[in-house]
């Protein structure tokens, strides 16, 4: 399923933290690798991300929400 450590790492920490709950990137304890890791949860349909619905005129958006679906 997952290949990379970095991606397994991250499915998991989902797992014990947060569940079927939505969550940021943020919120994991190391960043840098969850944005790694994350790339290829989403690839093989382990997260879904949130998208972005409407933003205010003149801010800047960056939005990487997840939510975990456990099989």
């Amino acid at each position: 399923m997952l290949k990379m450590k970095a991606a397994r790492a991250v499915y998991s920490e989902i797992q014990k933290t947060f569940g079927t709950f939505a969550f940021t990137l943020r919120a994991l304890k190391d960043e840098s690798n969850a944005k790694l890791g994350i790339i290829e949860c989403t690839k093989h349909g382990v997260v879904q991300p949130y998208e972005v619905y409407y933003e205010k005129e003149g801010m800047v958006i960056f939005c990487c929400c997840c939510c975990c679906s456990c099989c």
